[in-house]
């Protein structure tokens, strides 16, 4: 797509940290396209607000690397883990912990946030996103949902900028949004749905260890 991101270059040489953005309600019953985007972009949110509170503490002395650097910014997994594991499963848990929050260190999840590669996500689902449910049943959903650069982002918002003014996308702007990820969500046998995969576009990175840094795009 052709739009221009106003938070692009602030990311990407890190001067703002990752956003956190506004907790969706999650609706009930029937498994339709608004509810699959509003649980998408609730599980959007709570890495969200984990990035933030990564970024919020500094840890010059964390033990460990990731991406060949020493962590400068970490989390405790007793304290991120237990709240991705309420939204995420199976195959997709691990690439949703290192690509949002970096690498698995002892007792602690965290990156160097002066890796350029490393602010999340190349692509994030947004409030007007296109979902198409590809199937479904009692206890599994799939659907497509179109994603845009996460850097155009802001607060679930799909932004463009006008002589350096942000504003949302139009419809007619995001018309041409052709980027999807593939979701599979699943209730567990607890009763709760879950995220248990996501086939997205982009290069997915679901190594926990000391990973490389990702091709350049």
């Amino acid at each position: 797509m052709s739009i221009l991101c106003w938070m692009a270059s602030l990311l990407a040489f890190g001067i703002l940290p990752p956003r956190a953005v506004q907790t969706p309600q999650l609706p009930s019953g029937p498994w339709t396209p608004a509810r699959v985007l509003t649980f998408v972009l609730h599980a959007e949110s709570e890495m969200g607000k984990l990035q933030f509170k990564l970024t919020e503490n500094m840890h010059n002395n964390a033990p460990g690397t990731c991406g060949g650097m020493p962590l400068n910014v970490a989390i405790r997994k007793s304290e991120a883990m237990p709240r991705i594991e309420a939204v995420v499963t199976g195959k997709a848990l691990p690439c949703y912990v290192a690509t949002y929050l970096g690498c698995d260190v002892g007792d602690w999840l965290g990156d160097n946030y002066s890796r350029r590669d490393w602010h999340g996500p190349d692509l994030s689902p947004y409030t007007k996103s296109n979902v198409t449910i590809i199937e479904q049943g009692p206890d599994r959903v799939l659907a497509d949902v179109t994603e845009v650069p996460t850097e155009c982002v802001l607060d679930g918002v799909a932004t463009v900028t006008d002589n350096d003014n942000p504003r949302p996308a139009t419809q007619a702007e995001l018309a041409d949004v052709t980027d999807v990820s593939r979701y599979t969500i699943e209730r567990g046998k607890d009763g709760v749905w879950r995220i248990s995969d996501r086939k997205p576009s982009f290069e997915w990175d679901c190594h926990l260890n000391d990973h490389p840094p990702r091709s350049a795009k």
